[in-house]
């Protein structure tokens, strides 16, 4: 009787099948329920982060571009002001995209050894005739009177010189870089950058700039100059590059590419006055 009784208390019990495949469907359903959370929580986290890096980008730019027109040189009959918005042949490439030239006592000069702070700053976005490494950065060229070995800079020719064009070295402002120094990068993923100047307290009256493209005039120096900027996170811009295919934007922008376009792009706008405050 009492090694009956040791026998029944060592005798061990086991899962059923049913009760094992039970214990496994609800551990798999926590496993994928905590898998979906920190999915959705790295997609968010990813989301959140280009956002910030888009609006980062758009900020930085925006703010220089608003220091350098603030800053803007009001000599009148002796510096020029372009605005160059439209006219360009399809022969200038690059150098077809809207382009906004002026004269500035910029914060951020070319190099240490400049002399005078007044300084020929361009901004211009980049023109893609092709897809490669320049597409969609928006640029910046800032010329100033000495070169980064002291030596004078025969491209610092704005005084007195209200002759802008597209590539003549005698100008005071061309779209290429033939009488400033070459354009540098500021930001990527952009699809478009443009200004709208205007005069008085009025900003409907807009400058209309002369699009000769044999002998362009400065633009009248402007009271106020909106800036509006497009750009896309990194990865929508490079969706969007692979639905272009060979195709290039604006001219000939695929229907794919255009609603994908539209549905991740943000702009952003900014006024900044300027005017005759007495830069003279």
């Amino acid at each position: 009787m009492k090694a009956r009784f040791m026998k029944d208390k060592t005798k061990r019990k086991y899962f059923s099948l049913v009760e094992l495949l039970a214990v496994m469907a609800v551990f798999s359903v926590l496993i994928l329920v905590a898998f979906h959370f920190f999915s959705t929580a790295q997609n968010t986290w990813t989301t959140t982060d280009a956002k910030r890096s888009t609006f980062e980008d758009a900020r930085i730019a925006l703010d220089l571009i608003s220091r350098d027109l603030e800053s803007a040189y009001h000599g009148e009959g002796s510096a020029p002001f372009w605005h160059w918005n439209g006219g360009r042949p399809a022969g200038w490439g690059e150098y077809r995209n809207e382009l906004l030239a002026f004269v500035a006592d910029t914060p951020i000069p070319p190099n240490s050894e400049c002399a005078s702070t007044l300084c020929e700053v361009k901004y211009q976005l980049y023109y893609a005739t092709n897809h490669d490494a320049n597409e969609g950065w928006v640029r910046r060229s800032v010329t100033g009177d000495k070169n980064s070995d002291g030596s004078d800079n025969p491209k610092w020719n704005y005084l007195n010189n209200l002759t802008v064009g597209f590539a003549a070295d005698t100008s005071a402002f061309t779209a290429n870089s033939n009488s400033s120094e070459a354009y540098q990068k500021l930001i990527p993923y952009v699809i478009d950058l443009s200004f709208t100047c205007a005069t008085g307290t009025d900003t409907s009256t807009i400058i209309n700039p002369d699009i000769s493209t044999t002998a362009p005039s400065p633009t009248p120096f402007p009271s106020v100059v909106t800036v509006d900027l497009t750009v896309m996170d990194k990865d929508s811009w490079q969706k969007w590059i692979k639905l272009q295919g060979a195709n290039v934007y604006p001219a000939n922008e695929t229907p794919a590419a255009q609603a994908f376009r539209t549905s991740r792009q943000v702009t952003f706008t900014k006024m900044v006055y300027i005017g005759n405050r007495g830069q003279e």
